[in-house]
């Protein structure tokens, strides 16, 4: 029987200050085909792929909202964002991605 390796998440569950759990991350363990976080510029949380990794940014698929989401003009389901840089989920920067906090899920 042919043992499987999946691979490792990119990040580990850490407790922090009182009951409260933060992420500590490896943002440049990221790899294409994975689901993450992006932050749109109105600050909504929208479900991404990433497509390309760059050194210091991201190409995403970004799911929309359809026209329910007033941000985006498009009629198309998936926008596309490029150069997205990483920030941590509780800065909430606007065009940025994260790895989904349990939170967020």
């Amino acid at each position: 029987m042919e043992q499987s390796h999946a691979a490792q998440p990119a990040q580990e569950l850490v407790q922090g200050e009182g009951a409260r759990w933060d992420y500590q991350l490896d943002p440049k363990s990221v790899r294409v085909g994975e689901s993450v976080a992006f932050v749109g510029p109105d600050g909504v949380l929208r479900a991404a792929l990433v497509v390309k990794v760059w050194d210091d940014s991201l190409n995403l698929a970004v799911f929309i909202d359809g026209t329910n989401d007033r941000h985006y003009t498009s009629s198309v389901p998936v926008v596309w964002e490029t150069s997205v840089p990483y920030a941590h989920p509780d800065t909430k920067q606007a065009r940025s991605w994260h790895y989904w906090t349990p939170a967020e899920q």
